[in-house]
């Protein structure tokens, strides 16, 4: 979900939350007690028949293939379209499709398989693995000593989301372990566990580890300890079996983008993305999942590990869903489900398993430039919702104890004052203190708890400041919604205008001034950045950074800009200039 949309959505619950009188049932729609219809998943295989077809004309997508699972069979199968194109060939039941970050589960599930048999454990520094590995860090001394894989598998350990090597920019051809040991070459946007930051690299890392552990070639421990285990005898991380395979589908962007060379097949990232897999093999993965770790018979994964994959982990107070190990645990009301997307290089795809309705869903396609996924959730999604009751009033109840209310003139409460990410901004307004979300101000009423400070808003949100980062700055801020039992991050940008000062503005900084570009994958326009001085402060596309050594700067949200190289780079992505600022 993209950052921007989630901004709307918490500003959304917010304003819903305060503007709703007592018998208002908040997201959820529908009755307490719903009349008799057909099954949910005889409704979702008709609306999924009804609309799909609509969809990916809309979309432009080439190929699709879908599948509605319960826990023991394949409920319905449904194939569109052409591999490529050219449509010389139809998409069929067995036709490869790359999963990107959909194959980040498949990589947890192969650390715990490892972890079950005595290979590893969640919870050991991962330099008990690899004692040579290093990581750049601002805020710890070896941050790589305090890293676990449970960090790496949750997106907790702080890392950015590329490698210098062989990322989603990089049209070198690297190896596995090339782009692994670039890592060491990154720096950390946060703590290790400092909040969860999706990042492709903890997962690359978790996958390196089961390599040099084993003794095995990834790609081939996940088809013997994963892939067989689970029946998926089409399925494949192996780079030269996928190229030789016939019957595989070619990743599509949009036609009027030119690009030199086609789009990467061969790509490093082999944990965070690199599962080829089928419409049928992937109804065997959701099935395995809503039968908790069950292949027939048989308790594949033990049911403890199984638990720690489906649920959140190491949560934020009172966080109830969230990223587990390698998937996304969320809920509609009292429907718990699992899910993970990914895109790229040309595809998208979605799944969602549903175990308390032995329910699952998986779309792969190979067109990333208009998607399906998203009409398809929101339309699962809608049909689970519309048959659940509204929510009890004990969610409306704060988890702090409103007895000790703070004034917004506590100093507590005044250092929150400042502007945030997604341009949230906390201050006063019209004589209230409280939080501006896409354009909207909330006020919030401030508590103590414990050392603590929370600000209450609406019906069900919660405001918490994680510990500062910088010396006289607050930290990042959490939204927490009670009803959906979810955090959002808002890190620290700046302080409000009366206590903002100006930054030194060094003359050191004028040669690095000017417009620079990014290429995807080495061969086509990626995004344009510009790098100005505003107040004092270099800024990069109008936002603040702060310099930590000379020529290496660090934005808001913890993303190196770095001028010390050859090359610039942003987010370890090169940067390449395109006109300097005028003198």
């Amino acid at each position: 979900m993209k950052r921007s949309l989630l901004i709307l959505l918490a500003a959304l619950l917010l304003a819903a939350a305060a503007a709703a009188p007592a018998s208002d049932v908040g997201s959820f729609r529908g009755q307490t007690t719903a009349p008799a219809r057909e099954p949910v998943a005889a409704q979702v295989v008709k609306e999924l028949q009804a609309g799909l077809p609509a969809w990916i004309k809309e979309k432009d997508v080439p190929g699709v293939a879908v599948a509605v699972v319960d826990d023991k069979e394949i409920l319905w199968q449904g194939v569109y379209g052409f591999t490529s194109r050219a449509k010389d060939k139809p998409v069929t039941p067995r036709t490869l499709f790359s999963i990107q970050s959909m194959s980040k589960s498949f990589t947890a599930l192969a650390v715990l398989m490892a972890v079950q048999d005595g290979l590893l454990d969640l919870d050991r520094p991962i330099t008990e693995y690899l004692p040579d590995f290093t990581v750049h860090g601002r805020f710890e001394e070896s941050p790589e000593r305090k890293m676990t894989l449970r960090h790496l598998l949750s997106h907790r350990a702080g890392f950015t989301h590329e490698a210098p090597v062989g990322g989603n920019f990089d049209s070198r051809p690297h190896t596995f372990s090339e782009h692994i040991l670039s890592i060491s070459d990154t720096w950390l946007r946060y703590p290790v566990g400092y909040r969860y930051s999706y990042s492709n690299l903890g997962i690359d890392l978790a996958g390196w580890i089961v390599e040099k552990k084993s003794g095995v070639p990834f790609a081939k421990y996940v088809r013997e300890k994963v892939l067989a285990s689970l029946g998926m005898n089409d399925s494949t991380l192996d780079i030269e079996t996928i190229l030789k395979t016939e019957d595989r589908a070619v990743g599509h962007v949009s036609p009027f983008l030119k690009i030199a060379g086609g789009i990467p097949v061969e790509v490093p990232m082999v944990p965070a993305g690199g599962v080829y897999t089928n419409i049928l093999d992937m109804a065997r993965y959701i099935m395995f999942h809503i039968d908790k770790g069950r292949v027939g018979e048989t308790q594949l994964l033990r049911k403890d590990l199984i638990e720690a994959m489906h649920t959140v982990q190491l949560p934020e107070k009172h966080e109830r869903f969230g990223y587990g190990l390698g998937l996304v645990s969320s809920h509609i009301g009292p429907q718990a489900y699992l899910t993970h997307g990914g895109g790229g290089y040309g595809f998208n795809s979605y799944m969602a398993m549903y175990p308390g309705l032995k329910l699952g869903v998986v779309v792969l396609t190979n067109g990333d430039q208009g998607s399906v996924t998203g009409p398809v959730s929101d339309l699962v999604n809608k049909i689970i919702q519309d048959r659940i009751a509204p929510p009890g009033r004990e969610l409306e109840r704060p988890t702090v104890d409103t007895k000790n209310p703070l004034s917004a003139a506590d100093e507590r409460v005044r250092r929150l004052a400042g502007s945030y990410a997604g341009d949230a901004a906390i201050g006063t307004k019209d004589g209230a203190f409280g939080i501006t979300l896409a354009k909207q101000f909330y006020p919030l009423a401030f508590y103590a708890d414990g050392s603590e400070v929370v600000g209450l808003g609406g019906k069900y949100s919660e405001l918490r400041a994680k510990p500062p980062l910088g010396e006289g700055e607050p930290g990042a801020i959490i939204i927490m919604n009670r009803l959906t039992g979810t955090c959002e991050y808002y890190d620290f940008h700046k302080p409000e205008p009366a206590a903002d000062k100006p930054g030194p503005n060094r003359p050191e900084w004028k040669p690095f001034l000017g417009t620079y570009k990014t290429l995807t994958w080495g061969r086509t326009f990626g995004f344009m950045v510009n790098i100005a001085v505003a107040d004092g402060y270099l800024t990069f596309n109008g936002t603040r950074c702060r310099e930590y050594l000379p020529g290496l700067f660090f934005t808001y949200d913890g993303e190196a800009l770095d001028f010390r190289g050859t090359v610039a780079t942003f987010r370890n992505i090169a940067l390449i200039r395109t006109r300097r600022q005028a003198k």
